[in-house]
């Protein structure tokens, strides 16, 4: 069961994420940084962040449908390029913040997850150190395989982490979240 994305959300912390590092960050590096966002978001509180697809690979880790917008590869990259813009032609394809999108779609909550993130991303001395550390996730062992990209539903990060108890919860709110989405779409009528 997939939670819905939300796109204002994963706009707020991608720029929260960037200006809080300088601007802009490799794109590797940021989509490392937002995997870390709803991995913990998932762990500690047992519902998404943002409501995208998890996933691992050569570069490291991911969020499918971000990923995508970075690329300007979805039906929202126009949009999304308002705000945040990657360029495809730098050797480590840099993304930066060019405007402020509206940060009022996080909340406390939500900037304590990402302080913690940071915090954490800023004691590595280099980008092996970074590297190691997201390559002892359980999940990297559980899923990578080289040269594919594999997805991680949350059932899995919740297994690959010991936490199965999440489950049942993570659910439910998907599910309660897929039903409000429906009914203010006036699902079928």
């Amino acid at each position: 069961m997939q939670d819905i994305f939300d796109f204002n959300k994963t706009l707020a912390v991608t720029a929260y994420l960037l200006n809080r590092t300088g601007g802009s960050l490799p794109c590797a590096k940021i989509l490392n940084l937002l995997y870390l966002a709803e991995r913990d978001f998932l762990l500690e509180r047992g519902y998404s962040l943002t409501g995208d697809a998890l996933y691992v690979c050569d570069e490291g880790f991911g969020l499918q449908i971000t990923h995508s917008l970075l690329m300007g590869k979805d039906s929202q990259s126009t949009t999304w390029q308002l705000y945040i813009q990657t360029d495809a032609t730098s050797p480590e394809k840099t993304v930066t913040v060019v405007n402020s999108p509206d940060m009022g779609y996080l909340s406390t909550a939500n900037e304590k997850i990402l302080d913690k993130i940071l915090n954490r991303f800023n004691e590595f001395s280099s980008d092996n150190s970074f590297v190691e550390y997201l390559h002892n996730l359980n999940e990297w062992n559980a899923f990578y395989k080289n040269g594919t990209t594999t997805e991680i539903t949350a059932d899995e990060l919740f297994s690959v982490n010991n936490q199965t108890d999440n489950i049942p919860f993570y659910r439910e709110n998907v599910q309660v979240k897929n039903e409000l989405n429906c009914l203010v779409n006036a699902c079928g009528n």
